[in-house]
């Protein structure tokens, strides 16, 4: 589906052959590794095309680039806007061509801000931000190789970036907090800002702000806006950046690094406990890479001796040892009771449990009916918030099958009212939860969860089912009902934690 009118594309047709028809022909190379500065002028013709210029701008981010964004801008913008009312959500590659200046325009706009929050111009990037957010907000930047970046999602991980590097500067986390979330992409951008924050300085060196930061994480007990906690995050973290976790040479950059963490801070818990991390997350790189099975089972077992050896009980420390007692094939005793002490420490810490589950759900069919039974009597349990998130996410996973006939739909109901309720200002949180919902056959459900944003639907999650969110949108929003007697899983008491009387 089109969201580019026709007459946005007859009134940029004559634009689009004038000005930037050479851009499809420029070879991706050539704008990868074209330097400006060193350019001779009369070499710089690459750079007269604004998709190349603002490539070569968002990489370098060089503040004295930004002369040449304003007078580029100063250019683009004026069609820009008179083409905004036609560009009604974000488009395929294709059509975007069509918009050309909407989306030039929206990429300027992201690479200003970029390069001001980057070096800490925070105040000079709020106009950049707030006419991206308001007047181009479905702008694209549009890359050569028909790949394309959503500028505001691009922008949400570059401001909680910032946030993130601030607060560890000057020493403030234990007075941290997410603003709250402005659209579908704050809650992954805080995420994936905290993972990188956390490479990046293990990287550089600087040990003491990962320490600083693991500490004040975990004595603040510091959530996402959707609820995930940072600790968790920041130790899984332990791996290389995205981009390079192919690489062989990164893996091992990553552990020297993390070994001069534990030098710089012998009594570190932390550093103890983000080896056992890196050691998980390696054992599996191993795997991917056809390595023997006994490399993948070398790396588990020294992350379990490790774990073994440093037994925090943090809400991170429970979350690898059951990764951990997973990947070596331990009993599901074994794992479930490691889970039911992570709920009786921290009632609303759910990761651990939802990575046995995830396990059982992806299993075979005894697998997932011992799962279906357990998260049953899970529903009936006080803190209804850590089935909701478990279910949640194995909706999100397509781990729903083989369950559904398990669970009683009105406990379904009742769990997501009270986790919807509970982080009312997450975006993010309900929309998944309206996605377990619709999986569920409860739409009602689902449309009370979009009560208020209706225009805040994730295009991440719904683009493939935009006639699925219309229909549950155009609901009448429905009062949710009680949820029934509890039914009899009884044989799986002994993995929930003690409720107070």
């Amino acid at each position: 589906m089109s969201f580019v009118t026709p007459a946005a594309r007859l009134f940029f047709l004559v634009f689009l052959a004038q000005i930037v028809s050479h851009a499809q022909s420029l070879p991706l190379q050539e704008i990868e590794t074209a330097i400006r500065e060193s350019t001779p002028q009369s070499k710089r013709q690459q750079f007269d095309d604004l998709q190349a210029a603002t490539r070569y701008w968002y990489e370098s981010r060089n503040p004295a680039n930004l002369p040449a964004m304003d007078e580029a801008l100063g250019r683009v913008l004026p069609l820009a806007l008179k083409l905004a009312p036609f560009v009604q959500d974000f488009t395929t590659w294709e059509d975007a061509q069509f918009v050309k200046p909407y989306h030039y325009a929206g990429s300027i706009l992201l690479t200003k801000a970029y390069t001001l929050l980057y070096y800490g111009r925070k105040k000079e990037a709020e106009d950049s931000i707030r006419l991206l957010e308001e007047k181009l907000p479905y702008a694209m930047v549009l890359f050569a190789d028909r790949s394309f970046l959503w500028a505001r999602k691009a922008l949400r991980y570059h401001q909680h970036a910032y946030a993130f590097y601030l607060a560890m500067t000057t020493h403030s986390l234990d007075s941290f907090a997410f603003p709250d979330e402005r659209d579908e992409f704050d809650e992954s951008a805080q995420t994936k800002a905290l993972q990188d924050q956390v490479i990046l300085r293990l990287r550089e060196g600087d040990s003491a702000k990962v320490e600083y930061l693991l500490t004040s994480i975990q004595k603040a007990t510091l959530k996402s806006t959707a609820g995930k906690w940072m600790e968790d995050i920041a130790l899984t973290s332990m791996q290389p950046l995205t981009t390079e976790a192919h690489s062989a040479s990164a893996w091992d950059e990553m552990r020297v690094a993390i070994q001069r963490w534990q030098g710089a801070f012998p009594d570190s818990e932390h550093a103890r406990v983000a080896e056992a991390a890196f050691l998980i997350n390696h054992g599996n790189f191993q795997w991917r890479r056809g390595k023997a099975y006994s490399d993948y089972r070398s790396d588990i077992e020294a992350a379990l001796e490790i774990l073994g050896a440093h037994q925090t009980k943090t809400p991170g420390w429970f979350t690898l040892n059951v990764k951990a007692l997973i990947a070596a094939g331990r009993p599901i005793d074994e794992v479930m009771l490691s889970s039911k002490a992570n709920l009786e420490a921290f009632p609303d810490h759910a990761q651990p449990l939802f990575e046995a589950c995830q396990t059982l759900a992806d299993g075979d069919s005894e697998s997932r009916a011992m799962c279906g039974q357990f998260l049953q009597l899970l529903c009936q349990q006080p803190n209804k918030e850590v089935a909701a998130r478990i279910l949640k996410t194995l909706a999100r996973r397509n781990l729903l099958e083989g369950l559904r006939e398990r669970l009683n739909p009105d406990d379904v109901t009742e769990v997501v009212r009270v986790a919807g309720e509970t982080w009312n200002q997450s975006l993010s949180l309900r929309n998944e939860l309206a996605d377990l919902c619709v999986q569920m056959g409860l739409r009602d459900a689902a449309r009370s969860l979009f009560v208020g944003i209706e225009d805040h639907w994730s295009h991440e999650l719904w683009s493939e089912r935009r006639d699925v969110l219309r229909q549950v949108i155009s609901r009448k929003p429905q009062e949710l009902g009680t949820i029934r007697p509890a039914a009899n899983a009884v044989k799986f008491e002994k993995w929930l934690p003690k409720t107070k009387s």
